[in-house]
């Protein structure tokens, strides 16, 4: 998050998952990694960034016990830019109008958005 706006990338066209919807920065994580260290690999891996300060949002429910664990990222060092051009083909600092008019991943993301944004 970085003045009233958070992070979003979209999604390749050629993914096979969600292709050109926009989804927050991040991925799995790995066996035997916390969701922290994740976070932190992840933020290096596809933004370039390192991480000085997050905060766990509560599990959101996916599916059948499954649940994603979101972080809010309010401090970094470097300037975030789309180092997985594999998988992200734009990145944009959003407010909460720019991703209702956006394609998400999955409608709660909005939901997500609006809820830090006005915290």
């Amino acid at each position: 998050m970085r003045d009233g706006r958070v992070l979003l990338c979209r999604r390749r066209a050629d993914r096979a998952w969600y292709p050109g919807a926009w989804d927050v920065p991040g991925g799995h994580v790995e066996p035997g990694e916390s969701a922290r260290d994740a976070l932190a690999r992840e933020c290096v891996e596809e933004l370039g960034i390192t991480v000085r300060e997050a905060v766990a949002r509560p599990p959101v429910a996916v599916d059948a016990g499954t649940e994603l664990t979101v972080f809010l990222v309010r401090a970094w060092d470097g300037e975030p830019a789309n180092r997985a051009p594999g998988e992200h083909d734009e990145l944009g600092w959003c407010d909460a109008d720019d991703a209702r008019a956006l394609p998400l991943v999955d409608p709660r993301l909005l939901a997500l958005v609006v809820e830090v944004l006005a915290a």
